[in-house]
């Protein structure tokens, strides 16, 4: 009897979590729009590069060179602006407009700085920049033209991103994706006219291209500052916004730096994995290629459901209701694994169809076909740790334990074992590919632990001088 017992409590689990309609009510709003603003962005990024590919194959690589200085920018500026997210979240759970107001100015000021710093590099450096990725000098003059012309769109972007990111935390996820929109049609306008030129303009090629973010970037940043302004929103008012003391920004970096940190650690393991798959040959690093532009628009989904995830128990924590943040936690617990089983049942259909949209040899396809399979093989888990690491820990305001077990399963497992397994034993590549994949599953059974503690809640925007700070969650049940 206790057997079954057993059986069915999983059931009886998912029976609760659909039961929970304020869960969904609160979640939905906030993960939808979050998904489609990713796959706005997405779809910009696939837009522009597709203009940028009539160029020939210097502009290209070029190109994507440049994008990962870009790329490295932005999580810096992810890291200050998830910070900013943690403590506004919680702010706004109390109603607290001042100190989603101050949260935002601490932000905005980071923000600003390193968006200027990687600016003035761009514009500046940018061959050396670039000579760091490869000694051809018609890929990085093709690179430099574009990260020339692109270098004010750098702090406009960090910019962007931390009103967004505060914005989604108090709940206003409408007008980061509608701004968005805005930037993607503004962005894929110009830069046709830029690079190829009309009428009078000349054609500029890779600078076009450069030009084109700025302007979008102007255009959604600007709009987004004014719109909120206008709205009145709780981090309008410029004045207010810089009314935040020394003693504020320290409990802020305290936060903050964790997420920074761990997410520049993280860029750097995979560009170590991506080499070891570099190493092992041409067709599996094309057919590693042709399965990333696929997974990385599967996984918008988990970049709504995590983020939306951050928000709610944000709210539910400055509330002071940490019964209800724990209840939340466990209904996204649930909800993740199968929202990535939903997802990988179509993908899994789809794997021996989707190669076949790349022109590439026989050998990749298949290649591509299997490594597919086992991205659905594993998708659950991995939908499962990254709304945990992203949702409710990050949301929690445990980030230092976050940026411990995020970095471990990189550091300690993917990489070393990568390493050892296609260079030192030659094991095939599907089987290396695989294991360095389970990395992420892995992990998951230290954050179900974390979970289950409690002491994963931490009411951020709590005074020290409080006489009677309290403890963290208790474990759950």
């Amino acid at each position: 009897m206790s057997y079954t017992r057993r059986m069915l409590s999983p059931l009886q689990a998912y029976k609760r979590l659909f039961d929970d309609r304020r869960f969904f009510h609160l979640f939905l709003p906030v993960a939808i729009p979050i998904a489609l603003q990713n796959l706005v962005s997405s779809l910009t990024s696939l837009g522009a590069g597709l203009l940028v590919g009539q160029l020939g194959d210097s502009a290209v690589a070029g190109v994507s060179l440049a994008g990962q200085v870009q790329f490295l920018m932005i999580l810096a500026a992810f890291g200050i602006g998830s910070g900013a997210a943690i403590f506004s979240s919680q702010y706004w759970g109390r109603s607290d407009a001042e100190g989603v107001a101050k949260t935002q100015g601490v932000s905005l000021t980071l923000s600003i700085v390193v968006g200027l710093a990687f600016g003035a590099l761009a514009g500046f450096l940018p061959e050396v920049l670039l000579g760091l990725f490869t000694p051809d000098q018609a890929v990085i003059a093709e690179g430099a033209r574009y990260l020339k012309a692109s270098a004010w769109s750098f702090p406009l972007t960090a910019v962007g991103m931390s009103y967004s990111l505060v914005l989604r935390s108090v709940g206003d996820t409408k007008t980061p994706l509608q701004f968005a929109l805005v930037g993607l049609v503004v962005q894929l306008v110009t830069a046709l006219t830029l690079i190829f030129g009309f009428g009078p303009i000349p054609a500029l090629g890779t600078a076009g291209a450069g030009v084109a973010l700025v302007v979008s970037r102007l255009v959604e940043t600007s709009g987004i500052i004014v719109f909120t302004q206008l709205k009145k929103s709780p981090n309008a008012g410029l004045r207010r916004l810089f009314r935040f003391d020394t003693a504020f920004l320290g409990r802020y970096l305290k936060v903050a730096l964790p997420v920074v940190i761990s997410e520049v650690l993280w860029a750097t393991g995979i560009s170590g994995i991506k080499a070891i798959y570099g190493w092992m040959g041409a067709t599996e690093l094309a057919s590693v290629a042709v399965v990333e532009t696929f997974s990385q628009i599967v996984f918008i989904v988990f970049f709504g459901t995590g983020n939306a995830a951050s928000v709610i128990i944000g709210h539910a924590i400055g509330r002071g209701s940490l019964d209800e943040a724990k209840r939340m936690a466990k209904n996204v617990a649930l909800f993740a694994p199968l929202m990535g089983a939903v997802v990988a049942l179509p993908l899994a259909l789809a794997a021996p169809f989707l190669p076949l949209l790349f022109n590439v040899t026989p050998e990749v396809r298949t290649l591509a076909t299997q490594l597919l399979w086992v991205v659905c093989v594993l998708l659950p888990g991995r939908a499962f740790y990254h709304d945990m690491i992203v949702g409710v820990l990050r949301g929690g305001g445990d980030t230092n334990f976050s940026l411990y077990m995020d970095q471990s399963g990189i550091w300690l497992w993917a990489l070393p074992l990568g390493w050892l397994m296609a260079f030192v034993l030659h094991w095939p590549f599907l089987l290396v590919y695989f294991l360095i994949s389970l990395e992420e599953p892995l992990k998951s059974m230290l954050a179900l632990w974390r979970l289950k503690t409690g002491k994963w809640i931490k009411e951020v925007t709590k005074e020290p001088s409080s006489p009677t700070e309290a403890p963290p969650g208790q474990a759950l049940s």
